[in-house]
């Protein structure tokens, strides 16, 4: 029987839309969830409001009903954000520990790699940097458009249309791409599909089992609807991977105050302290972002970062 609180969270579910479709949990497939809340998209300011649930058999929460069509909720200034906020110095350290953590999984082989969702070609470039043969694939223009002004190789597309031969890649990277995707076990599918036999797949997401989570809750970025579908914990992407014929190497903790940024940045916005749409304006560096350094740093002590890295290979 449904309690009252959850009966108030159902009355306060978004309204019927023929832009939105309902799905069943990725993870187990059961079409049974708890309402948990809803949220406006605080990032982009865009209107709407959008439903978190959590399913009733495995725990996994994800974003239901979803929109049908996903990109007007990408705008150009969501790949101006993302560009901008590769600029800072902790950024660029980040971009060059994650591509180090790549040279490592393809040493000794060809060292082809492809990062889906490569965005400004950033990490593409680190990649270069260290010796691989690297390539990029994005559904954005914009994003492709600032790539292939580096003079890097990159496709416009997406997974399902991207048309790569069989067994082709050594490593393929996801970077904050798995949380945006329809179905992540068919895009994974996919991807194990293009590796090379003992091939790895290098997948980047917010953890849902982090401290950031349990002290912002519902206006925790990694809920960051309605582009984000999904909130992955990592024994979801343990199962996940299960289920898509990979194995867990590592799993790693991702030092990431501007994480604890954008989520103070959607708190504000959800108090009303801010309007909606923070995403859209200039960043600005000040006291808050230099305080938050702290608890980012307490999170991976604690292995309870809000980002979080898997390494696992084809099997």
């Amino acid at each position: 029987m449904m309690s009252g609180f959850e009966k108030r969270l159902d009355d306060a579910a978004v309204t019927p839309d023929p832009g939105m479709v309902a799905v069943p949990c990725v993870v187990c497939g059961t079409s049974e969830a708890l309402p948990l809340f809803v949220r406006p998209d605080l990032m982009m300011g865009l209107p709407g409001k959008f439903r978190f649930v959590r399913c009733r058999r495995c725990g996994f929460e994800y974003l239901n009903p979803r929109p049908a069509e996903i990109g007007a909720w990408y705008p150009p200034q969501y790949t101006d954000c993302l560009a901008n906020s590769s600029l800072s110095i902790l950024a660029r350290w980040r971009l060059r520990r994650r591509a180090a953590w790549a040279h490592e999984a393809v040493r000794g082989t060809t060292g082809r790699v492809l990062e889906i969702g490569c965005g400004d070609g950033g990490f593409l470039q680190e990649l270069r940097n260290l010796g691989m043969d690297a390539e990029g694939l994005d559904f954005s223009p914009t994003a492709v458009g600032l790539a292939r002004r580096r003079g890097l190789q990159v496709q416009q597309g997406s997974v399902e249309d991207a048309g790569y031969p069989a067994e082709c890649f050594d490593l393929v990277v996801m970077r904050h791409v798995l949380e945006h995707l329809r179905n992540p076990a068919a895009a994974l599918g996919i991807v194990r599909g293009w590796l090379r036999p003992g091939g790895h797949v290098m997948i980047e997401v917010p953890n849902w089992d982090s401290l950031q989570r349990r002290v912002f809750g519902r206006f925790w970025h990694g809920y960051d609807s309605p582009r984000h579908f999904f909130a992955f914990a990592p024994k979801d992407l343990e199962t996940l991977f299960g289920v898509c014929g990979f194995r867990v190497v590592w799993l790693r903790q991702l030092f990431c105050p501007g994480s604890w940024v954008n989520s103070f940045q959607s708190l504000a916005a959800g108090w009303g302290f801010t309007r909606p749409g923070w995403g859209t304006r200039p960043a600005r560096v000040g006291p808050v972002t230099f305080a938050l350094y702290l608890p980012a740093l307490a999170e991976v002590v604690l292995r309870r970062a809000g980002i979080m890295v898997a390494l696992a290979t084809r099997q």
